[in-house]
């Protein structure tokens, strides 16, 4: 996919912080690959894989938090 071949040739500026069969989440590397930023995510809260998307959720999708250790915060 074209996109996708863009977005790895700008690995070093961008993280691919989700992914499943058909979407893919970048983010700045600046700042969720830096553990000192506010909004890092560590790689081990990243999820990447090629599963099915399942279910559906309302609109506005705002995520929660899954434990204290998480740094994303939903804001509107």
């Amino acid at each position: 996919m074209h996109a996708e071949k863009v977005m790895e040739r700008q690995a070093p500026n961008w993280v691919l912080l989700y992914q499943d069969e058909i979407a893919q989440l970048w983010g700045r590397a600046t700042t969720y690959n830096d553990p000192e930023s506010e909004q890092y995510i560590a790689a081990s809260e990243r999820r990447i894989s090629d599963a099915k998307q399942v279910g559906s959720v309302s609109w506005p999708a705002i995520p929660t938090r899954r434990h204290s250790s998480s740094k994303v915060v939903a804001t509107r």
